[in-house]
């Protein structure tokens, strides 16, 4: 559950970025610098006096183009005026333009950044702790499989050597009451009794022996399940 949460947390890191000023500050001063230009021109005053192509004597400025001149003159003026208007009004809209890309994407990107940051040490958090639990997942793995062993070497070892000394004396009474039973006449005697006393011994001891034989191989046998089981049941533990 813990970690569902962490990849969600991950997953919602994005960077929101609000550029509706900046584009409004920027296609306001593009429309600044693609405004037509006016090219600064001012009517001359003739100096001489035009007669047939020829000049014959110097013109005097009369008062009509004087006031032409003084009118052009002015329109120009008030226009540079204007213009330097608009031009403190668009650095005006240079500093907004500027203000909105700190406020709209510097700011945005920087608190992604420390979003980012955040995320990180999470992660390496997660990643310490995931790293301590697979270690202590080993070191249980080693100790239970120790312990595993140990338990299955000498359960096996002390079973095995208890059926094997119960095995070794009925081998030897085996062999003595078939020996006795050898030296035995074929012709009735009196003591049959005891001979057949001494067969059904015999018989018994037989049967014990098998029996005994059949839990040898069982314990192998439960042995090898046991030992198989524990493998699988590490390899799942480790897969997991």
């Amino acid at each position: 559950m813990e970690q569902e949460v962490f990849e969600q947390e991950q997953e919602t890191i994005e960077i929101n970025i609000s550029n509706h000023d900046f584009d409004a500050a920027k296609e306001h001063l593009k429309e600044f610098a693609e405004q037509s230009q006016d090219e600064l021109y001012f009517d001359t005053v003739r100096t001489h006096e035009d007669f047939f192509g020829f000049e014959f004597a110097e013109h005097g400025v009369t008062g009509k183009e004087f006031n032409t001149l003084v009118e052009q003159t002015q329109n120009y003026i008030s226009k540079f005026y204007d213009n330097q208007q608009k031009l403190i009004e668009e650095f005006g809209q240079v500093y907004k333009a500027l203000e909105a890309l700190d406020k709209d994407y510097i700011q945005a990107i920087l608190s992604s950044v420390v979003a980012i940051e955040h995320t990180n040490k999470k992660i390496l958090k997660e990643q310490s702790r995931i790293d301590k639990t697979i270690e202590k997942q080993k070191a249980t793995l080693v100790a239970l499989k120790q312990f595993k062993e140990k338990f299955n070497e000498e359960n096996s070892k002390n079973s095995i050597e208890k059926h094997e000394v119960i095995l070794s004396k009925f081998n030897d009474r085996l062999v003595n009451l078939e020996q006795f039973a050898s030296t035995l006449p074929s012709e009735p005697v009196s003591n049959t009794g005891e001979i057949d006393q001494l067969r059904r011994e015999l018989n018994e001891s037989k049967q014990q022996i098998q029996f005994i034989s059949n839990r040898l191989l069982t314990v192998f046998i439960v042995s090898g399940i046991s030992i198989g089981m524990l493998v699988i049941a590490l390899l799942f533990m480790l897969l997991r």
